[in-house]
């Protein structure tokens, strides 16, 4: 199982991804990766929502937004931090 720093297991991202697809066939793929990770990682979604990485409403931008999630999602923020204990820690 793949860990953030935090602890936070990077399949949470793939089996919430797995439940939508199940349980919200409607949504596109761009839609369910986005509302995904918002659920398993809100601090990496709110640095993507309105860019250009944002696949919600383009699929084709899903191979960039997964670029993003990968690149970032060790070393920053869990789900569990306050969004400024990053930036406090080492203070």
């Amino acid at each position: 199982m793949r860990l953030d720093e935090a602890g936070q297991p990077r399949d949470a991202f793939e089996a919430e991804l797995r439940r939508r697809r199940r349980e919200c066939p409607a949504e596109r793929r761009g839609q369910r990766y986005f509302n995904a990770l918002s659920l398993v990682r809100p601090d990496l979604a709110g640095q993507v929502v309105g860019t250009a990485l944002d696949p919600f409403y383009l699929d084709d931008r899903l191979p960039e937004f997964m670029r993003f999630v990968d690149d970032n999602w060790v070393g920053s923020c869990s789900q569990t931090d306050p969004p400024d204990k990053k930036d406090t820690e080492n203070v």
